[in-house]
């Protein structure tokens, strides 16, 4: 009985400290740190893997994820009648003027 309450103790031991480990993993995955180091330091330290996740490295303070820009197309200007066009047009839809820039007008040659 006493050997079943011993293996028991330290099934329940080994699981919280793997536990620990995936925690540790996934909160320096979070932070951009290597996650496979912090896999290791939760198992074998546990909860004193996490304290060096809850203090910030050197330039890490104030450091945010870029946010995604999205880029609205701008309405083009229809150089032959001067109406607002979709972006998406290559030509006007009022006078028929071509709306895509010739080769000498484009900043590089290729776009």
């Amino acid at each position: 009985r006493e050997v079943q309450a011993m293996y028991i103790t330290w099934f329940a031991i080994a699981v919280s400290l793997l536990c620990l480990g995936v925690i540790a993993k996934e909160m320096a995955k979070s932070k951009g740190r290597d996650e496979y180091i912090y896999l290791g330091l939760g198992i074998v330290l546990g909860p004193f893997a996490l304290i060096p996740l809850a203090v910030p490295l050197p330039g890490e303070r104030g450091k945010e994820k870029p946010q995604r820009r999205v880029h609205k197309l701008e309405d083009k200007i229809c150089p032959g009648c001067g109406k607002q066009v979709s972006p998406l047009e290559k030509e006007c839809p009022y006078c028929g003027e071509s709306l895509e820039l010739r080769w000498w007008e484009r900043e590089t040659f290729w776009g």
